[in-house]
């Protein structure tokens, strides 16, 4: 029985990783953008660019980048999910990517009031 929590627990882990929905840290999501970049460099310097495998590889990384590094940072960011669909013009990612690097995330007025008036 603890065997199977642990590995329910490890894959929910896994997937967690590989897939954040919630928020995802300016380190976790320049990390995610350097090596999914990298790997779709690197895919097109081994197969070439004619190989139509690569094609398909390259769409699926992409794709990733866009809902499941840049979404969930700009959702951080508190920015609308229009800019996850933007992306994926190759054009507008550039910018986009660098812009949420250094973005701080949303700050929350409420919250920092609703503190303020509980330590008080």
């Amino acid at each position: 029985m603890a065997y199977l929590f642990l590995v329910r627990s490890g894959v929910k882990a896994v997937l967690r990783f590989l897939f954040p929905w919630r928020s995802l840290g300016r380190i976790d999501y320049t990390t995610r953008i350097f090596v999914c970049t990298s790997v779709v460099v690197l895919l097109y310097c081994w197969r070439g660019f004619d190989d139509p495998a690569c094609d398909v590889a390259m769409l699926i990384m992409w794709h990733y980048i866009a809902f499941f590094a840049i979404w969930p940072r700009a959702r951080q960011c508190g920015m609308p999910f229009s800019y996850a669909i933007i992306a994926l013009v190759p054009l507008f990612y550039i910018f986009l990517s660098i812009a949420l690097m250094f973005r701080p995330p949303k700050y929350h007025f409420g919250d920092a009031s609703a503190q303020a008036t509980a330590e008080t």
